[in-house]
Parts: structure tokens; C-alpha cells; sequence
């Protein structure tokens, strides 16, 4: 193969990726950007899973002797640092949440509404450990 074949080819992929297929507010939305998002979004989710692990299986075998509290401990502590990460994710790759806190507080209220029996499953998963009248791995 012809070596300014493979150059032209590298360099027109290269303006594929790095050219904008639409704009969020002013911020250009590229393929990079998306894998960039993508990726950091990963890391979150992996920190945030590694975190609760150490927590439970490390940090917390001293301090809480139920294991049902470590679970609850651990789960918070997982979800606080995932929520977290993925509001900050956004911010570092350039997106500006200020003008979207006014839409996402109106659709608040409503996904509010609509996700409220997974709310109730979501805070029952996390006290049913904590009760110490069922442990980890029994059989509901």
C-alpha cells in the first residue's frame, strides 16, 4: 500500500471523529467527545462498584460486625460516589448544566411521580439489610 494512501485515509478518519454532528448549547457533540463521555462515565461506574467492594470486604469488617450493615454502608457510599461522578462527568468534558437545571427541575417532578415504585424498591433493598431480621444471601 502507498504510504499517502494510508495518510489520507488516517487524516480523513481522523476529521470524521473529530468533526461535529450537532451542537449542545456551545459545546460541539464529536464522536471523540461521546467516546470521551463514555469512558469517563465507565470509570465512575467502576470506581463506584470497586468502592463498595473495599468498603464491605475491607474497611468496614472492624468497625460493623453485621454484615447487613456493611451491605447498607457500602451501598450508599457506592451510590453516593456514582451520583456524584456522573454529574460531574459532564461538566469536565465542557457541558454547561446551568441552563439545563430549569428543565431537569420541571421533568423532576414528573419522573418523581412516575419512578416512585422504584424508589420504594430501591429504599426497601437498602433498609431490608440494615433490619438485622434478614441477612445477605437468605432466601425471600
Amino acid at each position: 500500500m502507498n504510504t499517502t494512501y494510508l495518510s489520507a485515509l488516517f487524516s480523513d478518519l481522523l476529521n470524521m471523529i473529530q468533526s461535529p454532528a450537532f451542537s449542545l448549547g456551545t459545546q460541539p457533540i464529536t464522536i471523540l467527545w461521546l467516546a470521551k463521555c463514555l469512558l469517563l462515565l465507565l470509570v465512575v461506574i467502576l470506581v463506584a462498584k470497586w468502592s463498595k467492594l473495599i468498603l464491605k470486604k475491607r474497611l468496614l469488617v472492624g468497625f460493623v460486625t453485621s454484615e447487613g450493615d456493611r451491605e447498607v454502608i457500602s451501598s450508599l457510599a457506592a451510590f453516593a460516589t456514582a451520583t456524584i461522578g456522573i454529574v460531574i462527568v459532564p461538566q469536565v468534558v465542557g457541558l454547561k448544566l446551568e441552563s439545563l437545571a430549569i428543565i431537569v427541575g420541571g421533568m423532576g417532578v414528573g419522573i418523581g411521580f412516575g419512578l416512585q415504585d422504584l424508589t420504594k424498591n430501591l429504599v426497601s433493598g437498602i433498609t431490608l439489610p440494615g433490619e438485622s431480621k434478614l441477612r445477605v444471601g437468605d432466601l425471600i
